[in-house]
């Protein structure tokens, strides 16, 4: 596995190399000793894994989790095809609302880091997509705040009008709105790691 710093400070991409044998392939999808090395510190204890399937053109995100430092993620795509993008909601950070993008195809060789504070949203390019997310803290729903996907302060990229979103993300915080703004902030009282 190597690790490739983004434009967003302490989020990365993961990408490992799938070794073909003529039964198949085997990917080892997460080397710790490599997040380490790339991190400058301890991988984080992976508290729940959880897996998502969607058709072709549904949109999910942009969510981040608040309080207590946060939580951090890594995300992989383990069948069909997905826009991944992050964003930075982090106060203070150089990169705040800033964006990146990377594809991700379901096998799995390419993941993505995400560090407290950093916002993420994918949009399903195929039928049964399937992404997986590691999470360093357990999934509690009040703590997840939901930012508007097609915010035009945003100006996202997403590659066409989505097919299906969820009430809670068509009901995103703007990006501007001082409710969201007021989300951001913890991130940057508490010091989290950027």
């Amino acid at each position: 596995m190597i690790a490739q710093e983004t434009s967003i400070p302490g989020a990365l991409i993961l990408r490992a190399a799938p070794d073909p044998d003529n039964r198949g392939s085997s990917t080892q999808l997460l080397d710790t000793r490599a997040f380490e090395a790339a991190t400058g510190r301890p991988m984080f204890r992976i508290e729940q894994l959880f897996h998502g399937r969607s058709r072709a053109g549904v949109l999910r995100g942009l969510h981040f989790t608040t309080g207590a430092g946060g939580s951090e993620k890594i995300v992989f795509c383990m069948g069909g095809e997905a826009l991944d993008v992050l964003v930075d909601l982090r106060p203070g950070s150089p990169a705040f609302g800033r964006y990146e993008t990377v594809r991700l195809v379901g096998d799995g060789a390419t993941g993505v880091y995400f560090p407290p504070g950093v916002g993420h949203a994918y949009m399903a390019l195929a039928d049964d997509t399937v992404i997986c997310y590691l999470l360093s803290n357990p999934y509690v729903p009040e703590r997840e705040v939901a930012v508007d996907p097609l915010d035009p302060d945003l100006a996202l990229p997403w590659p066409g009008e989505p097919t299906a979103m969820s009430q809670r993300d068509l009901q995103g915080l703007a990006f501007r709105d001082p409710a969201a703004r007021e989300s951001f902030l913890p991130y940057v009282e508490k010091g989290a790691r950027t």
